[in-house]
């Protein structure tokens, strides 16, 4: 008896988390685009190296080697 009690109450549990990880996973995405838009709209202001350049404020990052 006692063990279906634990199963279920895993079960549970085990729901909860997936559905945090889906909600979590959602707004991970939208952040994601959030920042797309942001360095898609940025007046970007690049420290280069020889590699690559990055937007001093907003992060984007280009390589140089085509």
């Amino acid at each position: 008896m006692n063990q279906r009690f634990i199963d279920k109450t895993m079960s549970v549990q085990i729901q909860l988390h997936q559905q945090q990880i889906l909600r979590l996973k959602k707004e991970v995405m939208e952040l994601h685009r959030q920042i797309a838009s942001i360095q898609a709209n940025c007046q970007h202001v690049f420290l280069e190296t020889d590699c690559t350049r990055k937007c001093l404020k907003c992060d984007y990052t280009e390589s140089l080697h085509y």
